[in-house]
């Protein structure tokens, strides 16, 4: 797929890179009729959270009406894997609880502990995730259909705003103390942070830093 844009666009260069290594590294498995492991289903959900990162790099050039739709569609793709990723999640974190509690505590425990791992499994075999292949292939191919700002986007604008974002929200959540703007920040924390990650080659000792602390 090229853009026709008329530079480079370096954005949708480095989306179609993060696409063909996470597809590189589920191989044959991310095909139907094979199972994909937690630990790949979790990478699949965070490609799609690095994607929507780099999609917001178009905020100050592009049309919201023209990026909305490609973040949906994402959304929607990183949904399908949420219910299989939330059951492992909930499984393994009660079992770590369990060892934290201590052995004495372990039969009280064991009847939630069975809930939990049958509804991992449930999650499983009734789950109706999409196709990483087909997903990401439709990603990618109306990101290139519908973001043509007619030039390359500007990344130090892209990285500002979501900056600004962030810690617009940052300072919001520390006021209210609500549950759901401590999310949204923590959501655009990690956007400003993969964004800084995927773009800046050449690390600093004084970068690495900075990433470190978000």
């Amino acid at each position: 797929m090229k853009k026709s844009a008329s530079k480079p666009d370096p954005v949708f260069s480095l989306a179609k890179k993060l696409v063909k290594k996470q597809l590189k590294s589920i191989g044959k498995e991310g095909s139907p009729g094979h199972t994909l492991s937690d630990e790949q289903v979790h990478k699949i959900r965070v490609c799609t959270k690095k994607l929507r990162a780099l999609l917001l790099l178009y905020r100050p050039c592009c049309s919201k009406n023209n990026i909305k739709p490609v973040d949906n569609i994402i959304k929607e793709f990183a949904r399908s894997y949420s219910g299989l990723r939330d059951a492992h999640v909930q499984y393994v974190t009660l079992s770590r609880a369990i060892k934290q509690f201590g052995v004495e505590h372990e039969n009280d425990m064991q009847p939630l502990l069975d809930y939990y791992y049958n509804a991992k499994q449930n999650a499983v075999d009734h789950g109706s995730p999409v196709d990483p292949h087909l997903g990401f292939e439709d990603i990618l191919q109306n990101w290139d259909e519908r973001l043509k700002p007619g030039t390359a986007p500007n990344l130090k604008a892209g990285v500002d705003y979501a900056y600004r974002k962030a810690r617009k929200l940052s300072i919001k959540a520390q006021s209210l103390h609500q549950d759901d703007t401590y999310h949204k920040c923590r959501k655009w924390v990690k956007y400003f942070f993969y964004d800084l990650k995927m773009l800046v080659r050449k690390k600093s000792e004084e970068d690495k830093n900075y990433i470190r602390k978000l």
